[in-house]
């Protein structure tokens, strides 16, 4: 409300100045030059484009989405409004001050979670006039899953679940070790079976009877060959009985002793081939020890014996390959009465014997499937001539 006049007394040095209430007097050579700023100030703070209160004495509390902030501020100074220079500095994300120069805003987005303190601060020019705005405090927040209680409760789940594994898995293995051993079990005593299957007491008794025959007509040189045929086809049974696998060189020996017995005893029944290619190396492949006899048994007495002609039997050896692995093929192949007839004839007291044996063998190709993860078939056809039974042809394959 000054009135534009202004008088100056030389005798005291004082400028006497008008308003419309009073008179306003002073001495010029008190003037100071302002040397601070004090009216810098935050004029606006918005957080993710909204505008939020501004506390200085508290420290502002965002979540973790809360993290786009634009800070507006200036300086009541009207003399020297456009030759004010800021700076400011965030502590916590900046190292030193920015430069914003006569730019009044800042701005700042995709925050990390932490605490944040602003400082803003101004120059005029090139005079040494300065100021700084007191300094604004806010917090963000991080999201539950980064907490310290979330981390701690899933270290516990994650401890929980280490464990509980460590737990079922320990419990898997143990019943993986009780299937394997009953696996084990059922598998030597199915093996036991098969031992005593094929030694029957029926074969034995037998074979020592047609001995004591030569014995008895002094025929002592087919007697002793007899005898050692027949200790040397035992010996074997229980040297091959010992182990799961046999080699096929042991297999067909001990197959050619036993037919060659069996023949001998039936001389005028039937005849007998075993054929192994060439290519295929005996010693190299590995079968489950006394696993064919039992067909090949049960061909003769069930098949060729019955006949009234003179039979003949074929047993064919192969290797088979497919997606699954490797076999070894074997084909059982008889000209005798075939399955049919057999059944017809009644009272073979060794009928029930041998198929015992079929079922103990049936057994072990059941075990030896969940042993090797393979699946052996046995496949039986019947074959006919004229529309009568011409013979058996039973068809193994084996996983190697």
């Amino acid at each position: 409300e000054f009135m534009g006049k202004s008088l100056f007394d030389t005798t005291s040095k004082l400028i006497y100045m008008l308003t419309n209430h009073a008179i306003v007097y002073f001495n010029p050579k008190d003037i100071k030059r302002k040397t601070s700023l004090q009216n810098l100030y935050l004029q606006k703070i918005q957080i993710n484009g909204k505008d939020s209160s501004i506390d200085f004495s508290n420290p502002l509390h965002l979540s973790y989405n809360q993290n786009y902030i634009n800070l507006e501020f200036a300086i009541v100074d009207f003399k020297n409004q456009r030759k004010t220079d800021f700076f400011y500095s965030l502590h916590g994300l900046d190292e030193g001050w920015r430069e914003a120069g006569k730019n009044r805003n800042a701005s700042y987005s995709n925050l990390a979670p932490g605490n944040y303190v602003f400082k803003l601060k101004s120059t005029i020019g090139i005079e040494d006039i300065s100021g700084e705005m007191n300094a604004l405090s806010f917090i963000i927040h991080p999201p539950f899953w980064q907490s310290w209680w979330f981390r701690i409760v899933v270290l516990f789940l994650f401890v929980g679940s280490i464990y509980w594994i460590v737990v079922l898995r320990v419990k898997a293995i143990r019943k993986q070790e009780e299937q394997k051993t009953t696996f084990n079990n059922q598998l030597a005593e199915v093996e036991m079976k098969a031992l005593r299957t094929q030694m029957n007491p029926h074969f034995i008794f037998n074979c020592l009877n047609s001995i004591n025959k030569l014995i008895l007509e002094n025929d002592t040189d087919n007697a002793s060959r007899y005898l050692s045929k027949f200790s040397r086809l035992i010996r074997m049974i229980l040297e091959n009985s010992e182990q799961r696998t046999i080699s096929l060189y042991n297999e067909v020996e001990m197959l050619s002793a036993y037919l060659e017995m069996e023949a001998y005893r039936f001389k005028t029944k039937f005849d007998y081939v075993i054929d192994v290619p060439e290519q295929i190396n005996r010693n190299d492949i590995e079968i489950p020890s006394m696993l064919i006899q039992p067909y090949v048994e049960n061909a003769i007495w069930h098949g060729l014996l019955p006949k009234t002609e003179k039979g003949e039997l074929k047993i064919l050896f192969n290797y088979h390959a497919d997606r699954e692995g490797n076999y070894l093929s074997c084909t059982i192949r008889d000209n005798g009465i075939g399955r049919a007839k057999a059944k017809e004839l009644k009272g073979n007291k060794i009928h029930n014997q041998k198929s015992m044996g079929m079922k103990v063998t049936e057994e072990r190709m059941h075990l030896l499937s969940v042993a090797s993860n393979k699946k052996p078939e046995v496949n039986i056809t019947d074959l006919f001539e004229d529309g009568i039974g011409s013979g058996t042809q039973v068809d193994l394959l084996i996983p190697l």
